[in-house]
């Protein structure tokens, strides 16, 4: 991680990375101290194995705005690994 979002994170702020790692790495939230695993990038079906990073990040803009916003991980991981890049559900 860059220096200026480790100090971010060490500062109590909230942050969404991906973790480098195979299909695509992870997609892991740094929160109030803690570090959570979201979910693997690779079983988000839309980044097609981690492999579409485009859409790993658009991933973890998602998932920060849905943590900000109060919405449980249990939802959001329910999200992200039933999310396909189709027309049904995103046109």
């Amino acid at each position: 991680m860059a220096p200026w979002l480790v100090e971010h994170i060490d500062s109590g702020g909230m942050a969404v990375v991906r973790e480098t790692g195979e299909e695509g790495g992870c997609i892991v939230l740094h929160k109030d101290g803690r570090r959570e695993l979201v979910v693997a990038a690779g079983a988000i079906p839309a980044t097609l194995h981690g492999l579409a990073e485009f859409n790993i990040a658009n991933a973890c803009a998602a998932i920060a705005m849905a943590v900000a916003h109060g919405v449980p991980l249990i939802t959001i991981r329910s999200a992200m690994s039933s999310f396909q890049s189709t027309y049904e559900q995103n046109p």
